[in-house]
């Protein structure tokens, strides 16, 4: 055995310790001993168990690997939809820091930096983001402002300005996309804001393969 392969050991001995003591990291990190087969042979019907164990104490990193584990069959037949599941819980664990941020620049009024953080937590399926967002669209619908400048993803660079009343279409139609996706999930308070733009007469169309880019161009 080489040293390396005896801190592996070691290593995987350690963390299995720790996890027979209900540590949560150690529970997590002996999964991914089993996983890589690091200190261990690999085993990922273990794994799954101890993946299974920490994302029951809401262990957010155990999320993504269950959802990647369930994605590809590993240690369990393949099932889609649970995988989707442990990925959104991954995706509503990992972005707290952003959400955060965002409220805060929405208090400081800067709407530009707020609705950039809440539109790249929405793509990732974050209800409260959806709903904020749809917010703030509306808003700058009314100012029929539309300025948007994000460095996080070239998808929602603004491309060139328009008419106010086109801006206030796009925007309106960007904001019932984001509360037709809240109230998917279950978001009441979106369901009665859709429901009261139907009543008004002051829907779009909502294309189903609409990728919620703030670009704007004559694709939306």
């Amino acid at each position: 055995m080489s040293i390396l392969e005896g801190e592996h050991k070691a290593g995987f001995l350690l963390f299995k310790q720790a996890a027979e003591l209900g540590d949560l990291e150690g529970i997590f990190r002996l999964a991914s001993c089993y996983v890589e087969g690091v200190g261990t042979p690999v085993n990922f019907a273990l794994a799954l168990e101890f993946y299974l164990k920490a994302a029951n104490h809401e262990h957010p990193r155990a999320y993504y690997y269950l959802g990647l584990m369930y994605d590809r069959g590993m240690g369990t037949p393949a099932n889609c939809e649970v995988a989707t599941k442990y990925y959104k819980l991954a995706a509503e664990e990992g972005p707290a820091i952003s959400v955060s941020a965002a409220f805060d620049a929405y208090v400081r009024d800067d709407l530009h930096s707020a609705l950039a953080l809440y539109l790249v937590q929405a793509e990732l399926g974050l209800v409260v983001a959806q709903h904020n967002a749809a917010h703030i669209l509306e808003e700058r619908m009314l100012l029929c402002v539309v300025v948007v400048f994000l460095q996080l993803n070239p998808l929602f660079l603004v491309s060139k300005q328009s008419s106010d009343d086109e801006e206030a279409a796009r925007l309106r139609r960007h904001a019932l996309t984001m509360w037709h996706r809240a109230s998917k999930q279950g978001d009441v308070y979106a369901l009665v804001m859709l429901g009261d733009r139907f009543f008004y007469g002051q829907t779009q169309p909502i294309p189903t393969n609409l990728w919620c880019r703030f670009a704007l161009n004559d694709d939306f």
